[in-house]
């Protein structure tokens, strides 16, 4: 097994407050008009469902937000935050059948930093219209600064080009010169 390999797996499931890497922080935004309950949880798909509450459930107030630092990566496991407005469903261990029943969304890596909740029919959501859009205005931002990196690489081949015809130029001219010069020292 490769050296590096091993060494980006035992990364992974040391926890990332020893390092300090790997860290981030997310916002959460209460648009109910109920308080609101959310718990980060460790889950595991395979081999045998498992969900692991990392911290205590925080309580968010209606029209307010809180700022949240997201749980330490481990390994084989996914980083999900649940929300409830009984703060009795988030228990510290969910079986599969207790943790469909709740809202989850991804708090990993690839998740955004902002999410909006809004309720339906009295259950708590995440509205991922103003993620999707950030990701969109992201995507476009990459795409522009990649069309400038090739106008700028085109800059310089431009550039480059220009050097080279110029200085044939400037060979074909001295080239002429001396044929002239030529003519002229050796026909009096």
């Amino acid at each position: 097994m490769n050296i590096f390999y091993i060494t980006f797996l035992l990364l992974l499931s040391v926890p990332s407050t020893t390092f300090g890497i790997f860290l981030s922080k997310f916002t959460l935004y209460n648009k109910t008009d109920r308080p609101l309950y959310f718990a980060a949880y460790h889950q595991q798909e395979f081999p045998k469902f498992k969900a692991k509450q990392v911290d205590d459930p925080i309580s968010i107030e209606p029209g307010k937000s809180v700022e949240i630092e997201k749980p330490s990566m481990k390994l084989l496991y996914t980083r999900v935050g649940l929300l409830s407005f009984n703060k009795q469903l988030l228990e510290q261990s969910l079986t599969h059948r207790e943790f469909v029943n709740l809202e989850s969304f991804s708090i990993g890596v690839t998740a955004g930093e902002t999410f909006i909740i809004k309720s339906s029919d009295g259950q708590p959501y995440v509205d991922n219209s103003f993620n999707k859009a950030t990701d969109s205005m992201k995507k476009i931002l990459t795409k522009t600064l990649r069309k400038n990196q090739n106008l700028i690489n085109l800059y310089k081949l431009d550039s480059a080009m220009k050097f080279v015809i110029k200085k044939k130029h400037l060979y074909r001219r001295e080239k002429n010169v001396l044929k002239k010069l030529s003519k002229k020292l050796l026909d009096p």
